[in-house]
């Protein structure tokens, strides 16, 4: 673990700016991956891979944008929806629920997903590698108390 990862997780655990942080990190991750063409990122800063996922608002019908810490697998990505520990599901997770097609910016390259919740043993396993990968993901899951944090696998769409 690097110094900035380190110094990240624990300014994150931190409750008061866990709330400033959740309002101005997604934010300005979308716009320093998209100014810097991938290679910038708040997150990718304190150690952790972030990427864009592009979702179908269940509701709006409309294209939503959302940074997420990401555990690659294979060519696949693994995400989780943590919302910060906050008792209600991330609206991304909702959106793949209701529509598992979506596309990721990871790198320069926008890539075409396809959505699988995980569970049982293979969400085990992904969520072993999170945590290794962020820490804090067991403190949000401990603070969100009745909710699973969602765990997806983001598989590329068939050419």
């Amino acid at each position: 673990m690097t110094a900035a990862h380190w110094i990240a997780q624990r300014i994150v655990a931190g409750e008061a700016v866990a709330k400033l942080a959740k309002r101005l990190v997604p934010r300005t991750d979308v716009r320093l991956h998209r100014m810097t063409n991938g290679r910038l990122s708040l997150s990718a800063m304190g150690g952790v891979k972030m990427l864009l996922l592009t979702t179908t608002g269940r509701r709006s019908g409309l294209e939503r944008v959302t940074p997420l810490l990401y555990v690659q697998d294979g060519d696949d990505f693994c995400v989780v929806g943590s919302n910060w520990g906050d008792p209600t599901q991330p609206a991304w997770a909702l959106n793949l629920l209701a529509d598992p097609n979506a596309a990721v910016d990871v790198g320069g390259e926008r890539i075409v997903v396809t959505a699988r919740r995980l569970t049982g043993a293979d969400r085990a396993v992904a969520w072993s590698r999170l945590v290794g990968a962020w820490p804090p993901y067991d403190s949000y899951a401990a603070k969100a108390k009745d909710r699973e944090l969602l765990v997806f696998l983001l598989r590329r769409a068939a050419a």
